[in-house]
């Protein structure tokens, strides 16, 4: 499995995670372990911030099939870790 050059990819958006048309990207994006296992810091860091942004909206976001469910996994867990903390419940013994 290889990546494709993404920028001549159909409906390419730079801020994506994972793109669609990519067949590396898209075997990443259907095993959420292996996207983000393959996640260096600064696109972790990337993504995270792009699963905050979807958790708002998805509207002009240009976010692909391929890193959805990636990005709807982080949103699940930032909007569990903020019910923690918003609950005065301690995260950093877990």
């Amino acid at each position: 499995m290889m990546h494709r050059y993404h920028e001549n990819l159909p409906g390419y958006d730079a801020r994506q995670i994972l793109h669609d048309g990519c067949p590396e990207c898209e075997h990443r994006g259907a095993d959420i372990e292996l996207a983000l296992a393959h996640m260096d810091r600064p696109t972790f860091i990337r993504a995270w911030r792009r699963a905050q942004e979807f958790n708002k909206s998805s509207s002009g976001l240009g976010i692909s099939r391929a890193e959805a469910p990636v990005l709807r996994v982080l949103g699940s867990i930032q909007l569990r870790v903020a019910d923690m903390v918003n609950s005065g419940t301690s995260i950093a013994g877990m």
